[in-house]
């Protein structure tokens, strides 16, 4: 991760909550939350995996098949595909 208290949750909607581990409260409200990634389409799934050569990019994957890579630092998806047919239960780079 770009820092190393910072932490990747993937929920059961989709989403990807920030969170940093040293701060009391985020900007979202909610402790230590300091951004949510979002798909365009809320899908259930928890692979995650942090890019061991990139610091700010974050691999995530659903029920649905789909991989996609985040910036975190700019809170945006760089890259996504239809990496699987099946649910992606897990990733490793």
């Amino acid at each position: 991760p770009t820092q190393a208290s910072l932490l990747a949750v993937k929920g059961c909607c989709g989403n990807v909550f920030l969170y940093d581990c040293k701060s009391p409260e985020g900007s979202e409200g909610s402790a230590g939350c300091k951004a949510t990634l979002s798909e365009e389409k809320p899908v259930e799934g928890y692979a995650l995996e942090w890019s061991p050569s990139d610091v700010h990019f974050l691999s995530t994957g659903g029920h649905d098949g789909l991989l996609s890579i985040w910036d975190v630092q700019a809170q945006s998806k760089v890259w996504s595909t239809k990496a699987h047919e099946g649910p992606l239960n897990d990733l490793c780079h």
